[in-house]
């Protein structure tokens, strides 16, 4: 169970009425991708939410964080991480390039987490059903037997045995060598020498942030 995230609703004075609207969620995400426990524990409370509702209230205000210039079809993704974070994933395409080259929310929502030392998902809600690409994707996670994925309207919860039975996962391809997985420590021994990739990461990321730029609405 993740720390400070339940699936019963934390015990609070009142209980609103209705769900929280997504321009609200939208405000307290603020343009942010990562929510920390405490906040997370704080937002239960003053909602009345478990963590899978929760999880399903933040969609529409992280499907608003997507860039998809080409489709014009925004996903969202939120997941909870063992820690008790939870974690804003989207969908990016890039104009001039084909579309095989977006990221999908469900993936951009891993590299976030990763990003953040998190050690594994417990959860995630989507804005729609996860692709066959991201259906195998998640399957090279070390938590892959374990993580719940729901989607639909109403939500229902999936595993990923039932989303992708019969898959052919590391297991198959690594058998049992101890390779690292997705989330799982890697350390690949690759460093750079001092001074030689600063700034190219700087221009990188900068031409990234103005090509992102120009595809807002």
């Amino acid at each position: 169970m993740a720390h400070g995230a339940s699936d019963a609703p934390p015990e609070a004075d009142a209980v609103h009425a209705s769900l929280p609207s997504p321009e609200e969620l939208s405000a307290v995400l603020a343009g942010r991708f990562m929510l920390k426990a405490a906040e997370v524990t704080q937002l239960q409370l003053k909602y009345g939410l478990t963590a899978a509702q929760l999880l399903t209230a933040f969609i529409p205000a992280a499907a608003a964080l997507a860039r998809p210039p080409i489709s014009n079809y925004s996903v969202g993704a939120v997941g909870l991480g063992v820690s008790g974070a939870v974690y804003i994933g989207v969908n990016l395409e890039f104009p001039g390039l084909p579309l095989n080259n977006s990221v999908h929310a469900e993936q951009s929502l891993v590299a976030n987490a990763a990003w953040h030392g998190e050690a594994a998902l417990e959860r995630l809600a989507v804005s729609a059903a996860p692709c066959g690409h991201c259906r195998q994707f998640y399957s090279e996670l070390a938590c892959a037997e374990t993580v719940r994925i729901s989607f639909g309207e109403p939500p229902v919860e999936y595993g990923l045995p039932d989303l992708l039975p019969q898959r052919f996962g590391p297991a198959d391809l690594l058998g049992d060598s101890g390779a690292p997985l997705l989330l799982q420590p890697q350390h690949n021994h690759v460093t750079f020498a001092a001074g030689s990739a600063s700034a190219a990461l700087q221009q990188s990321a900068a031409a990234a942030t103005r090509q992102l730029g120009a595809s807002r609405p």
